[in-house]
């Protein structure tokens, strides 16, 4: 299907604008750090609005329909498209603050450094607490073979808040074993022989592509800021090979016998064309779609909500196993259940319903200037306070832990994204605490 000129304009416009301001910084400084959150999240930016729009128009997306649209979601496409255009320009304002240096000036140093006393031992004790949880969280589907065999239940389940944070801290006592064998040389067989191929075995059967990756990002970051700069070429590249784990993915997540994996990986990858790999990539990046569905089914499926799909993080922090009956927190899953009733009624499933799609639920044209302005504050802030600010091997090491969290926050919902994040914030502040080396104590050495 040709693009009404409408959408072909719009979609114009969006490429330009989300691409402004990486080409503005190698125009004027020539070379640009990839993994500040500006450049990062505008690359995420365009793959959700702007190559799933694409992808939309031509080879056609499962949930919007088949070409050519009907008159309303025609309507709501070129609106959706044109309300990602506010939403972005919101989040440079946002970003580009000058409030942003005074908001990170203000918060608490961070140690420096290491303390070389602290930092072994109570790594390995962080280390093991975050397998002890991990390995409650296989227990609470039943064991191991249930939870490798029965991947739709285990990544649409709720009360895994608390639990899920094991694979977290091992990511964290990873990045900060990185630090060291990066800048002292030290840590290598913890590194290379525990800790990578754990994360990597626990991402994988995990069924999750981001906690597969995550380690490896993590890596990539750390090298970026105390090694050498990372060029974006290397990015694009690794961009590229991840586009072939979403089929490896997306079948083990349907497979429960190891060795039907394997043949079946094995025959996707004999048989599949360009097409069919696209499809497989693309299906995990419908925010786009979602904000779609917002403009054309809001007020008719759900009213506006006026800030109701943020009151869950006042209660968020109360363990689902103490509260059977707890309201779902993640807006993705009620999303999910009113706008996607077709596709994910009773699966559980949380759709990707993005900030400017629930700012749109929440505030209409408003919310889609606010959610993303607010974020974009965020995203410097962090950036400004981890990497200008503190700059050393425990910020590093925490910012690294954040990466992908901080590029990816566009399909996010607003109370799921802060509750996991904050919480995760939290504990990882604790331990820099304990293991970091503060001023007093190295006066005292």
């Amino acid at each position: 299907m040709l693009m009404s000129p409408i959408s072909s304009i719009l979609i114009t416009i969006l490429a330009i604008v989300s691409t402004l301001p990486i080409f503005w910084k190698l125009v004027h400084h020539r070379r640009i750090d990839i993994f500040e959150p500006i450049n990062l999240s505008s690359l995420y930016f365009f793959l959700l609005f702007v190559l799933r729009p694409i992808y939309d128009l031509t080879l056609e997306s499962e949930f919007l329909g088949a070409l050519p649209f009907d008159n309303a979601t025609e309507s709501a496409f070129n609106l959706a498209l044109l309300y990602a255009v506010f939403g972005f320009i919101a989040f440079l304002f946002g970003y580009y603050l000058s409030w942003n240096k005074k908001i990170a000036s203000s918060l608490p140093n961070i140690p420096r450094n290491w303390d070389t006393s602290t930092f072994n031992y109570t790594s390995f004790i962080l280390l093991a607490f975050g397998i002890f949880l991990q390995g409650l969280l296989i227990q609470s589907f039943g064991g191991f073979e249930v939870y490798l065999g029965n991947k739709q239940e285990t990544l649409t389940a709720g009360g895994q808040g608390y639990l899920s944070l094991g694979l977290f801290l091992i990511n964290f006592v990873f990045a900060a074993h990185v630090t060291q064998f990066l800048t002292k040389g030290s840590s290598k067989i913890t590194l290379f022989l525990v800790l990578l191929p754990c994360l990597l075995l626990l991402g994988f059967i995990s069924g999750s592509k981001g906690q597969f990756i995550n380690p490896l990002l993590c890596f990539t970051t750390l090298w970026n800021y105390l090694k050498t700069p990372i060029r974006p070429i290397i990015v694009v590249l690794g961009a590229a090979a991840a586009i072939f784990l979403f089929p490896i993915f997306n079948i083990y997540r349907h497979t429960e016998d190891v060795l039907l994996l394997v043949e079946s990986v094995g025959n996707f990858f004999s048989s599949a064309d360009t097409e069919l790999l696209i499809d497989h990539f693309m299906s995990r990046f419908h925010t786009f779609d979602s904000l779609v569905y917002a403009v054309r089914d809001t007020p008719k499926v759900m009213d506006f909500q006026y800030g109701q799909t943020i009151l869950p993080l006042i209660i968020v922090w109360i363990p689902r196993q103490l509260w059977v009956d707890k309201p779902t927190v993640g807006f993705g899953k009620i999303f999910a259940e009113s706008y996607y009733v077709d596709y994910f009624s009773g699966t559980g499933t949380s759709a990707s319903v993005g900030i400017i799609g629930e700012g749109y639920i929440n505030f209409h044209v408003f919310g889609v200037l606010l959610f993303p302005f607010i974020f974009g504050i965020f995203a410097k802030v962090i950036y400004i306070y981890f990497i200008q600010k503190n700059s050393g091997l425990p910020a590093l090491a925490i910012y690294s832990t954040f990466i992908l969290y901080i590029l990816a926050f566009w399909e996010a919902d607003v109370s799921g994204f802060l509750s996991a994040r904050l919480f995760s914030l939290v504990c990882v502040f604790s331990f820099v605490w304990i293991m970091g080396r503060h001023p007093r104590k190295k006066l005292s050495q």
